[in-house]
């Protein structure tokens, strides 16, 4: 009887072990696929600028703007859904101006990325200010 329940209590220890380990896995994929999208996003907003050099970089950037400049896996962007896929749902509330970051719909989750990546985390977190936001 003893056999069998150790049995039990390490099949339950393996399944619980196993699901952590894919649930982080899935956590970490989210979390890179939503930082990959706020860097295209803040590069688009850069060559906008770079190629509209009237346009003042403390105006209010949308969508609309940085569109043309925005790929994925080599297809232009036609919707932000389209480039906010595979982000666990997120969605930019406020694209911010062209000199600062932006802001999501759902925070990133510092423990999913890699310690350097953190403070850039912490960034577009806090939303749209001075910094880089990405």
């Amino acid at each position: 009887m003893i056999q069998v329940l150790l049995a039990i209590l390490l099949g339950a220890l393996t399944v619980t072990w196993a699901s952590n380990t894919i649930i982080n896995g899935m956590e970490k994929g989210i979390a890179t696929k939503t930082l990959t999208a706020v860097d295209a996003i803040q590069q688009a907003k850069q060559q906008y600028l770079i190629d509209n050099p009237e346009t003042d970089p403390a105006a209010v950037a949308s969508f609309a703007t940085p569109q043309p400049y925005l790929m994925v896996m080599g297809t232009p962007v036609t919707t932000e859904a389209q480039l906010m896929a595979g982000t666990g749902g997120r969605s930019v509330t406020s694209y911010g101006s062209y000199n600062t970051g932006l802001a999501l719909s759902k925070p990133i989750n510092p423990a999913y990325v890699t310690p350097s990546m953190q403070p850039i985390v912490t960034m577009i977190n806090s939303g749209p200010g001075s910094g880089s936001g990405g």
